[in-house]
């Protein structure tokens, strides 16, 4: 049922690669309808199982009381403000693909974001940033289920600025950033203010191995000249995508981390990532 979901969500986010995979939609509801009956234990209606126990009482794994807590307000948050509104949300989006601005941010999300903040639920996903800005202080455990709960739909994950791609650029920029970058993009993407996109994917090449891209980063005096194509990066679109993590290959001069021409290096320590 999960990757079925998967499926419908790029259709409905003009994502798809095949015509039929907006017909996902409704095996993806059928197939959930049964794993829901299943668990529920249901008879004719009538509840046959006992009453489930906690995600967390299920899994034999050192879960912390805070990451517990915080499963607990999110799956609230989510039951209250995001399942009953997914409706507003598909009417949105359809309005924004008609007028032409099909990746325009949907005010909705907008107002959810400043609740889900309000309430601490925000940033999950990092850690360690207490010198950048609010966060969770969880371990990649304890935000595992946080991450299946906010699977449950194509944008419930923006509401807690924890959606891809820039959750994984935030990391990168807390971890090797300098402070003029962190201050120019990192802050202003931990306060859901901006939003980025990480460009990899190339026409010609299969860029989920990173040793197949083409694009060239080239040193010229102090500058780098960046020549390449690059398709399918998620964001893109956005109107508040002030940030592009470019991954090319460094050629000629000495490349951006000062190692050695990557003609003569290895196919794979060629490979670097760009702020643009």
């Amino acid at each position: 049922a999960a990757i079925v979901h998967g499926v419908h969500a790029r259709a409905i986010m003009g994502n798809a690669s095949s015509a039929r995979a907006q017909l996902a939609g409704q095996i993806s509801n059928d197939l959930a309808s049964v794993g829901h009956q299943i668990a529920l234990g249901l008879a004719d209606g009538a509840a046959t199982a006992e009453p489930a126990l906690h995600l967390y009482d299920t899994l034999p794994f050192p879960f912390s009381a805070r990451g517990r807590e915080l499963f607990d307000r999110t799956r609230a948050f989510i039951t209250e403000h995001v399942l009953p509104n997914e409706g507003r949300w598909r009417e949105a989006l359809a309005a924004n693909t008609a007028a032409g601005r099909r990746w325009s941010p949907i005010a909705l999300v907008e107002e959810l974001k400043a609740k889900a903040r309000a309430a601490g639920l925000w940033n999950f996903f990092l850690p360690s940033c207490a010198e950048f800005g609010p966060g969770s202080g969880l371990s990649s455990l304890d935000y595992a289920p946080l991450a299946e709960l906010m699977g449950c739909n194509e944008w419930c994950a923006e509401v807690f600025n924890c959606a891809a791609p820039d959750t994984g650029n935030m990391e990168l920029l807390a971890h090797f950033g300098t402070r003029e970058q962190q201050q120019t993009w990192l802050q202003p993407l931990l306060r859901g203010e901006i939003r980025s996109c990480f460009a990899m994917t190339e026409p010609q090449s299969a860029c989920s191995d990173a040793t197949n891209v083409q694009t060239r980063i080239e040193r010229e005096g102090d500058e780098y000249v960046i020549n390449g194509r690059k398709v399918w990066t998620t964001g893109a679109g956005d109107p508040r995508c002030k940030l592009a993590i470019v991954m090319g290959r460094v050629v000629g001069g000495g490349g951006p981390s000062g190692e050695a021409d990557a003609a003569g290096a290895s196919v794979r320590r060629q490979q670097s990532m760009v702020l643009v």
